[in-house]
């Protein structure tokens, strides 16, 4: 699954490339709040994306994005002999599009892979002796992503906003917020 959307990722830069139609990027900072389980172990999230837009008519238009997002996760106290800390972080690889109602408002729908990392450091105190170690394990999960936003005209591109529920497999879904400058290549 991972190869198939990096190599729509490419196929979709490759053409829109080739095409003479109006092709657009965005690059913008994100919030991620995580929700459900993925809430109660991690806080707030933030990071970056890129996104490459490919107008396919006046009203629907396809999009690539690829990012990274980092959360903090907790700290857990071991008493006097130490504590442990999570963190998460992912880099979220999505295709869709976008449906503009009108020239600034629009929909957006996108599929793909979230490849996330889980640290944990340790820091345990025995007798006077600290040790300390980290462990981490990556995976990659399945993503959809629903949402909306508003372009706002600025310079010779856009201000892009919007906001999107991530929903992805293994409870790791969130609410992200995005701002981003757009504009064409």
């Amino acid at each position: 699954m991972k190869k198939t959307l990096i190599v729509l990722f490419a196929l979709f830069i490759a053409v829109s490339v080739s095409n003479a139609q109006k092709i657009n990027l965005s690059v913008g900072g994100e919030l991620a709040m995580p929700m459900g389980a993925f809430g109660d172990a991690a806080g707030i999230g933030f990071g970056g994306t890129v996104r490459g837009e490919y107008p396919i008519n006046d009203q629907i238009v396809g999009i690539a994005d690829v990012g990274y997002l980092m959360w903090g996760g907790e700290t857990i106290d071991l008493g006097g002999f130490g504590e442990i800390t999570t963190d998460y972080s992912a880099i979220p690889i999505q295709v869709g599009a976008k449906y503009y109602f009108d020239k600034s408002f629009y929909g957006i729908a996108q599929v793909g892979l979230h490849m996330f990392t889980f640290e944990a450091t340790s820091k345990i105190t025995i007798f006077g002796s600290t040790s300390e170690s980290s462990s981490s394990v990556s995976e990659s999960k399945f993503g959809v992503g629903v949402g909306a936003g508003y372009e706002l005209p600025l310079g010779g591109g856009a201000l892009d906003i919007n906001v999107k529920y991530q929903l992805v497999s293994g409870d790791l879904s969130y609410l992200g917020a995005r701002v981003a400058y757009k504009f064409s290549l």
